[in-house]
């Protein structure tokens, strides 16, 4: 699993790297990284909670916290107040799946 774990998160990072080149090569994006960080680490929290697995939700608290500095220096203050919310959510989120984990165990 530790490999796997590794494996993702290095393809995460290239995606990053990736979208953030395409974006600074092709948009007027302000922030093209930073805005790369957001969508690749949004898709790569998706897959891992279509797959259930815990950690999804340290990826969504990855993202949130990324957002909301993002948002509030773009001006786009409900935004970031919104993202905020989904970062309260998503740590909500862990401490139930861990729980519902101990559980089953």
């Amino acid at each position: 699993k530790a490999l796997w774990n590794r494996a993702f998160s290095a393809g995460s990072v290239l995606a990053i790297a990736v979208w953030g080149w395409f974006m600074q090569s092709n948009t007027d994006a302000s922030y093209p990284y930073w805005d790369a960080s957001v969508a690749m680490l949004s898709v790569a929290g998706q897959i891992l909670m279509t797959r259930r697995y815990l950690e999804n939700w340290w990826w969504w608290i990855a993202v949130n916290a990324i957002s909301i500095p993002l948002y509030l220096v773009k001006d786009l203050h409900l935004t970031a107040g919104l993202y905020a919310l989904f970062l309260l959510l998503a740590v909500a989120g862990l401490v139930e799946w861990r729980k519902a984990e101990g559980r089953q165990t």
